[in-house]
């Protein structure tokens, strides 16, 4: 089971490897043969970790790079988990139901109505899947 809110790794790397060992971030950064502003950047959890600083961080310190490497896809994971709402996607059916989930869409709707009406027919007869994709223009040429 997942945490709600996973914690940064920079900050585990902090907390419980830098801090304990006595080392600031500048000597921190020497060990790992890397800038201090790169350290300090991930430490903080304004970046995100790689994996070559995974990789130093485990040569230097022993913790396992896939578990730092794992805590960084968990906190990525529930980052974007909390942007959910903000996208507008429609879960894509079987292709049984592509007509309906075609017309569902109120964007692919309003298309088929246009180029009904340039058709000049307000009706017309049913069309397979390929006929509506092409009215919709979302068929491959």
């Amino acid at each position: 089971m997942r945490m709600l809110t996973p914690p940064h790794p920079g900050a585990f790397v902090k907390t419980e490897v830098i801090e304990p060992h006595g080392l600031t971030v500048a000597a921190a950064a020497k060990v790992l043969g890397v800038s201090r502003p790169a350290l300090s950047t991930f430490l903080n959890g304004r970046s995100a970790l790689s994996g070559m600083m995974a990789l130093r961080i485990e040569k230097a310190f022993g913790v396992k790079m896939d578990t730092l490497m794992r805590m960084q896809s968990s906190y990525d994971i529930a980052r974007t988990r909390s942007r959910e709402g903000e996208l507008d996607v429609e879960p894509y059916p079987p292709a049984a139901d592509e007509t309906d989930y075609l017309l569902r869409s109120p964007a692919n709707a309003e298309r088929l109505r246009e180029a009904m009406a340039r058709a000049g027919s307000g009706e017309r007869a049913p069309m397979d899947v390929g006929q509506l994709r092409r009215q919709l223009g979302l068929a491959e040429e």
